[in-house]
């Protein structure tokens, strides 16, 4: 069973006890449940942030990153669904705008800023939830500064392919 999306508490210590009396379970949550809340629906952007689910508590993304650290969770995934934002502002409702937030760009930049800098994971777990291993990093000739090096990027939508 592949369960795509854990966004709860809840859900992640469901399968927590579920992997834990044998059931074969594996999950993935995204960087958005990780790091944004469900106060940004209180804010002029919060029709950027509808997705489905939706974002929940702080609570809930605590016990997700938790859920990362002891292999509850498997995966990050970027759920990459991007809209423009002027089609995600036309709408009057978020019962009729498109569900989706931009990720792949973000992906891994923001789960080494939110995740290893923050101390909530280890480098090598943050690698781990994303497959990738010293062996596709040397065999796919991919260059990476080193990590410690302090690098200061800001997310703004110029660096988006969609936005």
């Amino acid at each position: 069973l592949y369960i795509a999306h854990v966004s709860t508490a809840e859900a992640a210590e469901l399968i927590r006890g579920a992997r834990k009396r044998g059931i074969m379970i594996m999950c993935e949550t995204c960087p958005h449940y990780l790091i944004k809340t469900e106060e940004v629906y209180c804010t002029d952007n919060a029709a950027l942030a509808i997705a489905s689910p939706p974002l929940r508590t702080r609570e809930d993304t605590e016990a997700l990153f938790e859920a990362l650290r002891d292999d509850t969770i498997q995966c990050v995934s970027s759920d990459h669904c991007a809209f423009a934002r002027s089609v995600k502002r036309a709408s009057n409702s978020c019962f009729d705008m498109p569900a989706g937030i931009s990720g792949v760009e973000t992906l891994l930049p923001l789960m080494y800023t939110y995740g290893v800098k923050a101390n909530r994971i280890s480098l090598e777990r943050m690698l781990m939830c994303h497959k990738v291993t010293h062996k596709n990093l040397i065999d796919n000739r991919l260059l990476f500064r080193n990590l410690d090096d302090e690098i200061y990027c800001t997310i703004s939508t110029n660096i988006f392919q969609n936005h």
